[in-house]
């Protein structure tokens, strides 16, 4: 083993938690007994059920720990732990000598420390603080496990055609419905800070420690630095004009990113459409042939369709779509006013939708719940749902379909489907008051 290997190793132990508090000579042991290994983004580490072989630590990059999906038993892929810079794996199955329990996958280009079990055990046994430290961890670990909530973080790569200033506004936009309908934190890289085509998966994976979304703006000329960014994201947004010639660009650039994907890991491509002067020229039908994939979203190029079709997309990403459906039924819709006395201290960003009837669009499909107008009571608890809903101090002070049934609308936090939000329609608080 060569010089400049064994200092690499040495400051990659140093850095390491698990093994900054321990003596140079425990250090010097350790790096006798482990290696750096690399994999590329997708690759699998170890699969469920396999026998255990190593100890890992994370030096960059991310990985998944999770249960495969399981076609014959109708299961899903299961995500149990996403594992970061700093942290380690493989301990359960190094320690109790049995398969793996889950499957480990590389979500990024990733470098590992790598410890043999049998030099594993070997250390532990030279340096009991540390199978101390371990024990204790795991047990906190299994007791925990049922209540933890998975760290999970995304990156997002942006691109337009038409140049940055359209991927910044996109991508700001989108940040701050990210921070608004999830909660969570948000970071916007800007274009040109990389530069080193190896820096790309150690600088972003390292942001995904701290943030649970990473939105990339890459700039509009594609040179290698730019396709390993594309390339290292979980998912790409490709922002398109209508025309025919940017959409024959965007269905190049969509081919030559999957020839690119296929050979490691593969990613969502996401079409964003402008709605520009171009739109009504040709058929949604004639566009999807021409990026040849489906378009997953429509942008309307001015306010307030734009920020509008913004919100749809974070929910998309985040995963944030809860719907909640009231009807009337037997209670004359007095039940509304517990259930929106708790939506004014939850505070969600949405609409709520009071009214005399209920009409909601279930996955394209038209429910009717309660059409009838109700008598003098009912009347009168839907002015006091009204009152109550333009009465809330924070976003909900939208009231839809009132007082006359005109439309499907979707009642509740969020769609279940992007189609939803283009029946709603909005109503001004002086409207509402005045409706009662």
């Amino acid at each position: 083993m060569q010089t400049g290997q064994l200092v690499n190793k040495a400051l990659i132990i140093a850095s390491l938690p698990l093994f900054s508090d321990l003596s140079f000579f425990q250090k010097r042991f350790v790096e006798s007994r482990c290696q750096v290994v690399a994999f590329k983004k997708g690759a699998v580490i170890y699969n469920e059920g396999a026998p255990p072989d190593f100890f890992y630590c994370v030096v960059s990059g991310r990985v998944e720990l999770c249960h495969p999906p399981n076609p014959s038993k109708k299961l899903k892929k299961t995500t149990i732990e996403c594992v970061l810079k700093g942290d380690y794996f493989g301990s359960i199955s190094s320690l109790t000598g049995k398969p793996h329990s889950v499957s480990a996958r590389a979500l990024n280009d990733s470098a590992l420390l790598s410890v043999d079990t049998k030099d594993f055990k070997d250390i532990l046994q030279k340096i009991p603080r540390l199978a101390i430290f371990l024990s204790h961890s795991l047990s906190r670990r299994l007791s925990r496990k049922p209540f933890k909530e998975i760290f999970e973080s995304k990156i997002v790569s942006i691109y337009s055609l038409d140049g940055l200033e359209e991927s910044a506004r996109y991508a700001r936009s989108l940040s701050e419905e990210l921070r608004e309908e999830s909660g969570k934190k948000v970071l916007v890289v800007k274009p040109y800070s990389i530069t080193n085509k190896k820096d790309v998966s150690p600088m972003l994976s390292s942001y995904t420690g701290e943030y649970h979304y990473v939105l990339v703006t890459v700039p509009p000329h594609i040179d290698g630095v730019n396709l390993e960014i594309f390339r290292q994201s979980d998912s790409c947004h490709i922002i398109s004009s209508s025309g025919r010639d940017s959409l024959r660009k965007t269905s190049r650039l969509i081919k030559r990113l999957e020839a690119l994907f296929v050979k490691h890991a593969k990613q969502n491509i996401s079409v964003i459409l402008k709605e520009d002067k171009f739109y009504s020229k040709s058929s949604y039908e004639n566009k999807r042939t021409l990026v040849s994939r489906e378009i997953f979203a429509i942008l309307p190029e001015k306010e307030p369709g734009y920020k509008r079709a913004i919100r749809r997309i974070a929910r998309e990403v985040s995963g944030v779509r809860i719907g909640l459906a009231l009807g009337s039924g037997a209670a004359y819709g007095l039940a509304h006013i517990g259930v929106l006395k708790v939506l004014e201290g939850v505070r969600p960003r949405r609409t709520v939708t009071p009214g005399r009837s209920v009409v909601v669009n279930v996955d394209g499909t038209n429910s009717h719940i309660g059409v009838r107008p109700g008598p003098v009571l009912r009347q009168v608890v839907f002015a006091v749902l009204v009152r109550i809903a333009v009465g809330f101090s924070g976003s909900i002070a939208k009231v839809l379909d009132f007082p006359v049934v005109r439309q499907a609308v979707a009642i509740g936090i969020c769609a279940r489907r992007r189609s939803l939000d283009s029946t709603h329609v909005d109503v001004s608080e002086a409207d509402a008051r005045s409706a009662c």
